[in-house]
């Protein structure tokens, strides 16, 4: 598949194919919604959507990666042996409000396509599209940034769903305007309104706020009621904030219950990057060493315990020696000494059980902040 970069999420009815992956999801269970924590067809049997992310449409090359090795239908034909039944298909905002825009060296970016070479970066948008439905598969398409170029950074201008150059308006119209483009296939079954929403220089998204600049859950509500008036279908899925890693502030403003458009038919999304999760480092690189831990602060410990006692030994074999004020002195030393042991010791122990604390509370603030899987509404 050449440089066709694939990414696996189960998003939540169908039984293992024969390649061990999942049966593609007939027509007759479309279009989905969600009940209760799962995605459903039309039958309310539960529906397994196992995805890949076919990615490059939103990147400058303006098309989906591998189409310099493979015609689309090939590679859609792929996906289905490999057992998915799915795809998340991402494009960016400039080809929509750019006419008739370009693919940049098309002979290269489409040496197995040159019937496409002709056409806008959208018509290859729609044609790329058509060969997965046309075989089976579901797709979701994702607004994955504003102006064509590569995600995700904190200062590529593009973390919020709003840029210097896209306003936030620009950003309903052209949601509204994809949405609308393939409301007629009911094999397009999602809407991801955003990628990664993430800071964008030093403003920071945040969620149930009210401040509609940095509001993420007031922007999602704007961008899944575009995208239902124009095709009410959809499923609308809803990243977290923070290069998609946090849900934990949507039990603040669960907009899938709030708002009645959203009911049942919400997906939360969450993006995990274990080099990006300074909990999970933290937990394994310290958790691996607690045994060696435990082991200093034992012998520490002991050596303290040691000290002192041979210190009192020591104290008393003197304290009979000379007068009474040479007596005093070596008690007054021999107790400064042992504080100063005990301190050590109550201090070494309290920084052990606080290395222990801090790897479990860690650990379970991954678990359940970082990746918080919020009920009722189907989950990613």
């Amino acid at each position: 598949l050449g440089r066709l970069l694939v990414a696996v999420a189960s998003l939540g009815f169908s039984v293992e194919g024969a390649a061990g992956g999942f049966d593609l999801i007939p027509l007759t269970e479309l279009p989905l919604k969600t009940a209760g924590r799962f995605i459903v067809g039309t039958s309310g049997r539960r529906a397994h959507m196992a995805c890949v992310n076919w990615y490059g449409a939103a990147q400058r090359q303006m098309v989906m990666n591998g189409l310099d090795r493979q015609p689309p239908a090939v590679i859609a034909a792929r996906i289905v042996e490999l057992g998915f039944n799915c795809v998340r298909f991402p494009f960016n905002s400039e080809m929509l409000f750019v006419s008739q825009p370009s693919v940049p060296n098309p002979g290269v970016v489409l040496a197995a396509a040159p019937e496409l070479w002709p056409l806008s970066a959208l018509e290859i948008f729609d044609r790329t599209l058509a060969s997965l439905t046309d075989v089976g598969l579901l797709v979701v398409v994702n607004n994955h940034v504003s102006a064509a170029g590569w995600c995700c950074s904190a200062s590529d201008g593009e973390g919020l769903w709003y840029t210097d150059k896209y306003s936030e308006e620009d950003w309903l119209t052209g949601i509204g305007m994809v949405a609308n483009r393939y409301r007629l296939n009911p094999r397009v079954v999602g809407f991801d309104l955003r990628n990664e929403v993430r800071p964008s220089g030093m403003v920071l998204p945040t969620w149930g706020t009210g401040d509609a600049s940095t509001d993420w859950s007031m922007a999602a509500v704007k961008g899944a009621q575009r995208v239902l008036a124009e095709s009410p279908d959809l499923l609308i899925v809803v990243s977290g904030i923070h290069f998609g890693m946090r849900l934990s502030e949507v039990p603040s403003r669960p907009i899938h219950e709030e708002v009645p458009a959203l009911r049942n038919r919400t997906v939360y999304t969450t993006h995990f990057y274990y080099g990006w999760s300074f909990d999970l480092m933290a937990y394994d690189m310290i958790g691996r060493e607690i045994p060696a831990l435990m082991m200093f602060s034992c012998w520490l410990w002991l050596l303290l315990v040691a000290d002192g006692w041979l210190g009192r030994r020591h104290s008393r074999s003197r304290s009979f020696e000379g007068d009474f004020g040479q007596r005093m002195g070596a008690w007054m030393r021999f107790k400064s000494f042992a504080q100063g042991r005990w301190a050590l010791v109550g201090s070494a122990s309290l920084t052990l059980l606080q290395v222990v604390a801090i790897c479990i509370g860690e650990h379970l603030g991954q678990s359940c902040g970082h990746i918080h899987i919020v009920s009722p509404p189907a989950f990613v």
